[in-house]
């Protein structure tokens, strides 16, 4: 909900960015109607104070454009299966208790902070922006040098979409194109969001398709750059790692150091080998639709033995053609967990929400926050299984996330933290007692 002010020709106008200018024609349409609209409306119920002049319908119509380009979702953490954890108590249920589910954030308002409008947007931010009630807060979730600027993600992030999704979401939402770090360096998660594997047995290398192409060799000529400004040894440390990582699945675009080398769509940027594009497409999307069924299957707790074998044997034709760290995997592996949380197959449950977690651990970072909101499956699994020693470890990793991005907020933020928290203490004191 947001607050309406109100509006006088001699008002200060809001010294925020509309970028109306460079709106497509049916976007300035579609401003000039809800500018139409909302004025004749308050013109009825305010007559003596709205005048009805092209000054006005002017002004409106750049403030609503501030307001689509500036305004700020305000979000909460949610569950539809967990709505008050600090509520349960006693032992966690096994079969259907649905402690896999997804914890996302849920739109509950929306606002214009001019203080949260300075920081600019990055696919790859520094700095978290969360809120108590209506307070904005922004806090650093990593080392930032002296000179770095601080930037945060005003969408989706490197890892959570590939490079073109986000490119045409800024565009489309916020009238820029994005030429932050994620989107003009060569960097592991779009490499491998999408990617298929390499046919050759033992390869670890990439395969993309014509569109990935496209898009990664754009960003060549900026892969071995590193900041001039804020080269600091921590900063160079990391670049390091960024470039073993890469080297590791697309050695072959480091071997050409004057011009851009030929990645080739279907071809392996490890080892060169051509790959069957047709056929690793015709796989995945087969093996897709078998898990879309048990998805299903888990939203209307009907999950069937013969339906988690086709699964299974899905998951492997998988792995047989996307990328070891392809995002459809670790959603696959999930949907696995879910499913053998409802039949009471916890360990198996476990076994494969692991796996998703690798992978994105992968996609984002060990300590990103995505990672944490996964390690809260984990955790509520190991402690159904009566593994309190493995949650112990599992719901400390989750706490030092949590805490990185919110600081003492965490718990607030985060009410099944300490619920979880709690879990543990009371499982290792039972444990004792036995």
């Amino acid at each position: 909900m947001m607050k309406l002010v109100e509006l006088k020709e001699d008002s200060k106008d809001l010294d925020l960015f509309h970028h109306y200018v460079h709106l497509p024609p049916e976007s300035k349409v579609e401003l000039h109607v809800y500018s139409i609209v909302l004025l004749y409306c308050l013109h009825s119920y305010y007559r003596s104070k709205f005048k009805l002049q092209g000054a006005i319908f002017a002004k409106v119509i750049i403030l609503i454009s501030q307001i689509k380009v500036n305004s700020m979702a305000i979000v909460r953490m949610k569950s539809s299966d967990v709505s008050n954890p600090s509520k349960q108590s006693g032992n966690l249920s096994l079969p259907g208790d649905s402690m896999t589910s997804n914890f996302e954030q849920a739109r509950v308002g929306q606002g214009i902070y001019l203080s949260g409008s300075v920081f600019n947007h990055s696919c790859m931010p520094n700095v978290h922006a969360y809120f108590i009630s209506r307070t904005l807060l922004i806090r650093a979730t990593e080392y930032v040098p002296s000179g770095c600027p601080l930037e945060m993600s005003y969408g989706p992030q490197v890892g959570q979409w590939d490079y073109r999704n986000r490119q045409q979401f800024l565009l489309d939402r916020y009238t820029f194109k994005c030429q932050c770090n994620g989107c003009t360096r060569a960097n592991l998660p779009d490499l491998v969001l999408n990617a298929f594997r390499c046919a050759k047995v033992n390869c670890f290398g990439v395969v993309l398709d014509d569109t990935m192409v496209e898009y990664e060799k754009h960003k060549y000529y900026h892969l071995q750059e590193t900041p001039k400004d804020h080269s600091t040894e921590h900063q160079r440390e990391v670049e390091k790692l960024m470039h073993d990582e890469i080297k590791n699945v697309a050695c072959l675009i480091f071997e050409h150091s004057n011009h851009c080398p030929e990645i080739q769509s279907g071809c392996c940027l490890k080892c060169g080998s051509p790959n069957d594009l047709k056929y690793l497409r015709a796989t995945a999307d087969e093996a897709d639709t078998y898990f879309r069924s048990l998805q299903e299957a888990v939203n209307s707790n009907d999950v069937s033995a013969g339906l988690l074998s086709n699964a299974l044997s899905s998951l492997n034709d998988l792995k047989s053609a996307l990328h070891s760290y392809n995002k459809k995997l670790a959603e696959a592996e999930d949907i696995l967990a879910e499913a053998f949380c409802s039949v009471g197959e916890m360990q198996q449950a476990i076994d494969h929400c692991t796996i998703s977690i690798q992978i994105l651990k992968k996609l984002y970072s060990p300590g990103h926050i995505a990672v944490g909101n996964e390690l809260v499956k984990l955790s509520s699994l190991q402690l159904a299984l009566g593994d309190a020693a493995a949650a112990v470890d599992t719901v400390r990793q989750m706490d030092t996330i949590f805490s990185n991005y919110c600081g003492k907020q965490a718990v607030l933020m985060f009410p099944y933290l300490k619920y979880l928290k709690g879990e543990v203490v009371h499982k290792l004191a039972d444990g004792r007692k036995s």
